[in-house]
């Protein structure tokens, strides 16, 4: 949650260490404070101690990210604001982003901009809405 300060708690979840490494340093860079996780399963293990302010999270119809623990990631994540995020942009990957609860959806490779932008949006941030 946030620290007085503008800086959001971001949790980026994806399989690919080289897309979270490259997300946090794009939450970094915009001076906000990001935790990355491998699957869903690392994520919901780590929510009882931190609440973030919004959720970035890979979206595959496999199951190995947040599908498969889908009925557990759609309880704990009701409150929070979720981007789903997907090298896919078929209609089953963007139903499955929906059903999780997703407000947006974007297709890797993503744009930064337009992500930060949508997060300002899902948190909240008056200027965004502008």
């Amino acid at each position: 949650m946030r620290d007085g300060s503008n800086a959001l708690s971001i949790h980026i979840v994806d399989d690919d260490e080289m897309v979270r490494c490259g997300l946090a340093r794009l939450m970094r860079s915009a001076g906000h404070s990001p935790l990355s996780f491998a699957d869903g399963e690392s994520l919901l293990a780590h929510l009882p101690q931190a609440v973030p302010d919004c959720v970035l999270i890979d979206i595959t119809p496999t199951g190995r990210l947040g599908i498969k623990p889908q009925e557990r990631l759609r309880a704990r994540l009701a409150d929070i604001p979720l981007i789903a995020i997907s090298a896919r942009d078929d209609e089953e990957t963007v139903r499955l982003a929906r059903q999780l609860g997703a407000r947006f959806f974007f297709h890797k490779p993503v744009d930064g901009l337009a992500l930060l932008d949508a997060i300002k949006w899902v948190t909240g941030d008056p200027a965004a809405r502008r």
